[in-house]
């Protein structure tokens, strides 16, 4: 594991967390083709917009609150580390956090309204995107579990905890390296079909209870 910058060029360099979803099949927000583009060079870099800015800007709020509502600790922040070297794998933390039990792990922070249907119907779920990236933010620093502190409508803050789970983060690496494969051949790789609400997709990667 090692520390890395996160420059526009080494972003082409490796697969983001945020981006795993979108490499293994596609994700309502970018296909595996509009991703291979960005990494061959072929589509500039997203340009910040204003959620992004505000969202940016709220994080470190979202994760002093979040620790003093939990007496945990914050350990590190913005924390880039590469978590596989092949393919190559990257996850940035926007905290890693120590419970008072004594558990370390990643705190991803989060805003959006109540009008976001990834939240499911009674608005208690994680998006499988967020789901996929908490993973790779285990695996980056061996944690068993992951937090989440989400803010709704900039008023409620809502908190998730996620498990970790080996089988999903192997078939990520399975699948993020045969995308990767595509990205180095400079060919074209093959369009995923992607349920729009994500149900049917989420059944394949999260075993029901």
């Amino acid at each position: 594991m090692s520390d890395i910058d996160n420059s526009p060029e080494t972003r082409r360099k490796f697969i983001g967390a945020s981006e795993l979803l979108a490499a293994c099949v596609g994700d309502k927000y970018q296909s595996r083709g509009a991703l291979w583009e960005l990494k061959t060079g072929r589509r500039p870099p997203v340009q910040e917009n204003a959620a992004m800015r505000w969202g940016n800007r709220l994080e470190q709020f979202l994760i002093e609150d979040w620790a003093e509502l939990n007496c945990a600790e914050i350990l590190d922040t913005q924390k880039r580390v590469q978590w596989c070297d092949d393919p190559p794998l990257v996850a940035t933390l926007d905290a890693v956090v120590e419970l008072p039990d004594g558990t370390v792990c990643p705190l991803e922070c989060k805003t959006t309204t109540s009008r976001n249907q990834e939240l499911g119907e009674e608005g208690d779920e994680v998006p499988l995107r967020w789901v996929i990236q908490a993973q790779a933010q285990m695996a980056a620093i061996d944690a068993q579990e992951c937090r989440f502190a989400v803010l709704v409508d900039q008023t409620e803050l809502r908190q998730f905890r996620i498990e970790r789970d080996q089988q999903i983060i192997d078939r990520l690496k399975a699948r993020a390296a045969e995308f990767w494969e595509h990205v180095n051949a400079d060919t074209v790789p093959p369009a995923e079909w992607y349920e729009v609400d994500e149900r049917l997709n989420r059944h394949q990667w999260i075993p029901d209870l």
